[in-house]
């Protein structure tokens, strides 16, 4: 299982936080987790970034076999707010530039996303459906489509829209997958409908597909 922790403060800085953070990413290592860390350059307690990571943006290194990547922000141990405020959004504003390697790296937390499709809080599954929407492209599987078209039942306007969205970027991706899927799955009208009606839309999707799909159509 792959995990990338992501925390402002870790090792070699000193702290309540930060040994408690390394910890947890020892323990899960040691529970056969392929962890990595992305944090900012350590600076605390003084407030200054430590020599040996001055006057760099971004730095990999790592440490107890766990891959640590780093990213600079303001770093400041004033009482004052406004320093302190500077110094969380820096890092928030520059650890986005840990974006491509967190795609790349393809973190495991299809379970977290199965929980949040099996939410009974509409808004909670419309989410889970979202983020398992990211993996359509490169990371296909039947179940995914079982998994979302199993909440089809539920009935609920707002479901059956995010629904229909998953499907029509499946079909986007794998149409001859999904096409066997959603023709011998139990979908009310309106999923088909607004599916077939998304796809249309679509010019992703080829003439030939929409042709196809028309037939699917319910009156």
């Amino acid at each position: 299982m792959k995990i990338t922790v992501i925390t402002q403060y870790y090792k070699p800085e000193m702290g309540a936080p930060q040994n408690r953070l390394y910890e947890m990413c020892r323990g899960l290592k040691d529970n056969g987790a392929d962890v990595s860390i992305i944090t900012g350059m350590p600076n605390y307690p003084t407030g200054k970034i430590f020599d040996a990571y001055k006057g760099k943006f971004s730095m990999t290194e790592t440490l107890d076999d766990m891959e640590v990547k780093r990213y600079w922000l303001y770093a400041s141990n004033a009482r004052k707010v406004l320093p302190r405020i500077w110094n969380m959004i820096t890092f928030s504003m520059t650890v986005m530039c840990a974006l491509r390697y967190l795609r790349k790296r393809k973190n495991d937390y299809i379970f977290e996303i199965y929980k949040w499709i099996d939410s009974d809080n509409t808004f909670i599954s419309r989410f889970g459906i979202g983020q398992l929407m990211n993996y359509l492209k490169d990371d296909f599987k039947i179940e995914y489509l079982e998994k979302v078209i199993s909440k089809s039942a539920n009935d609920d306007y707002y479901l059956e829209m995010m629904i229909s969205w998953f499907l029509q970027v499946s079909f986007t991706y794998h149409f001859n997958e999904t096409y066997l899927i959603f023709k011998n799955a139990k979908l009310n009208k309106f999923i088909i409908n607004k599916t077939i009606s998304k796809c249309n839309d679509s010019y992703r999707i080829s003439e030939h597909e929409k042709e196809i799909l028309k037939d699917l159509r319910r009156k």
